[in-house]
């Protein structure tokens, strides 16, 4: 455990590294890092995915056509298994979801997680947000197919991902935001004059230990996106190719570790095999909730190791190493991943994907 010198402000004169987290998420600060980082203020290089959808925080509606320039925050989470019915976008009721005030934090139809994300976009100056439930189609297996085709786009393409990295399911909300409460992580004593704080846990502990982080689709989703506002139970973290901060220490820059396999940069100019062994080893250490999904979770990395290794994939391995990529090896019992309704197998018995458990 580490043990801080604690002041309340950040603003104080005092020289002290520690700082005291509240009951509810500083927006302001979260907005200077932001800022910092330039998520909010630089204009757009590269044009939006085709065909998104986005949500209008500020309009409270869904939008099917998005400005080239717009700015837009992805919502990184887990539905869990939700014991209720939750507003969705389907074919019969995505008209309707583009009427003004139709999406609103304040409808409980929306899982919380998401009407908490709503409001941080809002809170900190941004408009539109992305969220899977409501930006494709979910009866829809052609809109779905595509989507998750543009799913690499989508999260290197957004601003910065909000990461709700507590709780079991799309209930679980973003803590320290509207009715959501905080976890008390904080403990302080007087100690010869001096205010003493335990430090929380790092942003790598938390995502590490995290229901998020053990979920299959998650994977992608840490890995393509450039910037990361992580909601822990017990404060908020920011990561960003310049900098990792967080609510309880005085932020002069941080630190960033380009190198670690959760972040896009880990897959530079500099690609290579390992880089693709790295990302299937970690990839596999997760959970699906169906077999199906063994492939399609991560087709959005795959596209990138692509377009980086200048080479096209066969069911999950890579052309231009085909005969290296054959020599995957289990480092646990495995299961066949089949159709659930014939029992046939998804895919090859040579293709990791095939299976189900870690390589």
């Amino acid at each position: 455990m580490k043990i801080r010198d604690i002041r309340d402000e950040e603003n104080s004169d005092n020289d002290h590294p520690a700082l005291r987290v509240k009951d509810s998420v500083n927006f302001g600060k979260v907005r200077s890092w932001l800022l910092r980082c330039e998520c909010l203020q630089h204009p757009r290089v590269e044009g939006l995915p085709v065909k998104l959808r986005l949500i209008d925080v500020r309009r409270r509606c869904l939008v099917l056509h998005v400005p080239q320039n717009a700015r837009y925050v992805a919502l990184s989470y887990t539905w869990g298994k939700l014991q209720r019915n939750f507003l969705r976008a389907l074919t019969s009721n995505v008209g309707g979801l583009t009427v003004q005030g139709s999406i609103s934090p304040e409808d409980h139809l929306l899982p919380r997680t998401i009407r908490d994300a709503m409001v941080v976009v809002h809170n900190i100056g941004g408009q539109y947000l992305w969220v899977d439930s409501l930006c494709i189609l979910q009866n829809d297996e052609n809109d779905k197919a595509e989507q998750i085709d543009a799913m690499a786009s989508i999260y290197v393409s957004a601003a910065f991902t909000i990461v709700a990295a507590a709780g079991h399911d799309a209930d679980a909300g973003l803590p320290g935001v509207l009715e959501t409460p905080r976890e008390k992580g904080q403990h302080s004593e007087a100690v010869q004059g001096l205010r003493l704080v335990n430090q929380l846990r790092s942003a790598r502990e938390v995502l590490d230990a995290s229901w998020w982080n053990s979920r299959g689709w998650t994977y992608q989703e840490r890995v393509l996106s450039k910037s990361m506002l992580i909601f822990s139970a017990s404060q908020v973290y920011f990561k960003c190719p310049h900098q990792l901060t967080c609510e309880d220490i005085v932020s002069n820059g941080g630190f960033y570790e380009p190198n670690h396999p959760d972040s896009v940069s880990f897959m530079s100019d500099s690609v290579s095999f390992y880089n693709y062994q790295l990302a299937v080893a970690n990839y596999t250490t997760r959970n699906l909730s169906s077999d199906f999904d063994g492939l399609r979770a991560f087709l959005g990395v795959a596209d990138l190791l692509g377009s980086l290794l200048c080479s096209g994939f066969v069911f999950g391995l890579p052309e231009s190493y085909f005969d290296m990529a054959l020599l995957w090896h289990p480092k646990s019992d495995l299961r066949r991943r089949v159709n659930e309704g014939s029992n046939e197998p998804l895919f090859p018995s040579w293709a990791w994907a095939g299976w189900s458990g870690q390589i």
